[in-house]
């Protein structure tokens, strides 16, 4: 037999003989010592996909990581030679991503949903970039002409003169800008364009269709999701009179019953990208910011659709408006309605709405919440403040100058402890009381 033939056997042997020690040798994690077919290995083992790191799993350095933000999961994967080894501004929809160093460890510990905002704020703030400096991304040169021509497709287009072919050219330069825009420096790159920014949220509220509002609309979110520069460009803008105060204005006006569903949910997808600033933050999203932000949100709930009510949760957990809770229930709830109830309750309970006017639409909110949803049930907290408060409303009736409409809410008020939150029959007995 051929010497070199007998070695090359030998050395596939050997290396089989290594390969099957090294599998047998490999530590693994077995979360339930019951189900073996639930163990995965310690060190991660990345492919070219994008794979869940298993909680306790160490990932060996120089991989892409990145943050889900719909999940909260840590995902790695193998650098894409294109991408290189050190481009960690990448955005890939709702997620944020960072390349890992010598010795990185990824905790998977699932997070409460309270400490969302403060896990993604963590990892905006790693960007040294900052509000104040152009952030850093590589585009390549196509992808960068393409994304210019596309923009200047949004510029030349005229509502008033535009044929089958132009709306056609617009239509295909939005593809194009929704499909470059979730890059950091793409979406600064928007937002610094102010004439066809400004053209863009035009052409979203008087478009030619319901789909190209939509398009619009995720294209804005998708420019400032994750990228504080974009979101302090729209802030800080003066341009043209831009302000984003009459923006942000002007979004929540298109929030009616008569909006889709996928409408309102676009739109509040800005709203939450803005929800970055600070700025914005105190602008719109405090107990006493009057008819707009947290108030315009919460008493124009129901008129929103399942998918906008949802988000309108995600900004108020992203921003920890929620009081914070132990009770698991409350931790697992994840129904929008039922977590918006228990807002209301508890900012009314807790004495949080100051203003008169703001208190009734808060109340109303959560009487038509409650009948339109029978399986919503009150807290005891709020169940304990409502019957002294309708207590301290009927001292209140004694006195000379209460005005018709202050009795016609304490009644309200009166009625619906029992017969929305209560037992109705005890409403007899109430009324027989005050007589």
């Amino acid at each position: 037999m051929n010497l070199r033939f007998v070695s090359a056997i030998f050395a596939s042997v050997l290396a089989t003989t290594v390969k099957s020690s090294l599998l047998l040798e490999k530590e693994l994690i077995c979360p339930d010592p019951q189900n073996p077919s639930d163990c995965y290995p310690k060190i991660f083992e990345p492919t070219t996909e994008w794979q869940i790191i298993r909680e306790g799993q160490e990932i060996p350095p120089g991989l892409h990581v990145r943050l889900n933000m719909d999940s909260l999961e840590n995902e790695a994967k193998l650098i894409s030679p294109e991408n290189g080894e050190n481009d960690n501004n990448s955005n890939d929809g709702e997620t944020v991503e960072l390349i890992v160093g010598e010795g990185g460890v990824v905790d998977n510990k699932e997070e409460d949903i309270q400490n969302r905002n403060e896990k993604i704020q963590k990892v905006l703030k790693s960007n040294k970039a900052g509000f104040d400096n152009k952030p850093k991304s590589r585009v390549h040169k196509s992808d960068l002409t393409n994304f210019d021509s596309a923009l200047g497709e949004v510029q030349e287009y005229d509502v008033a003169t535009a044929d089958e072919q132009a709306n056609k050219g617009l239509e295909e330069a939005l593809d194009s800008i929704q499909e470059y825009v979730h890059d950091i420096e793409l979406g600064f790159k928007l937002t610094q364009e102010w004439k066809v920014f400004q053209k863009l949220i035009k052409l979203a509220e008087h478009g030619i269709s319901e789909e190209m509002s939509g398009k619009i609309y995720n294209i804005i979110a998708s420019a400032l999701r994750n990228n504080p520069q974009s979101v302090g460009n729209v802030i800080n803008s003066k341009e043209n009179g831009f302000s984003y105060v009459a923006f942000t204005k002007s979004l929540l006006n298109q929030l009616t019953s008569t909006t889709s569903d996928v409408i309102q949910k676009r739109i509040l997808g800005i709203i939450q990208a803005l929800t970055q600033s600070e700025q914005f933050v105190q602008s719109f999203f405090t107990f006493g910011t009057g008819d707009y932000g947290l108030n315009y949100l919460v008493t124009n709930f129901n008129n929103l659709g399942p998918q906008a009510r949802q988000r309108v949760v995600n900004i108020l957990h992203d921003l920890e408006i929620f009081g914070k809770s132990n009770d698991r229930r409350s931790l697992e709830d994840s129904d929008p309605n039922s977590n918006t109830s228990k807002f209301i309750q508890q900012a009314l309970a807790e004495d949080k709405v100051k203003n008169a006017s703001d208190f009734e639409k808060y109340f109303k909110t959560l009487v038509d919440l409650h009948i339109s949803n029978s399986s919503l049930k009150p807290t005891k907290e709020f169940l304990s403040w409502l019957s002294q408060e309708v207590e301290l409303r009927k001292e209140k009736k004694k006195r000379d100058d209460i005005t018709p409409q202050e009795l016609a809410f304490d009644d309200a008020m009166l009625r619906a402890r029992h017969e929305v939150f209560g037992n109705p029959m005890g409403l007899r007995k109430a009324i027989a009381d005050e007589l």
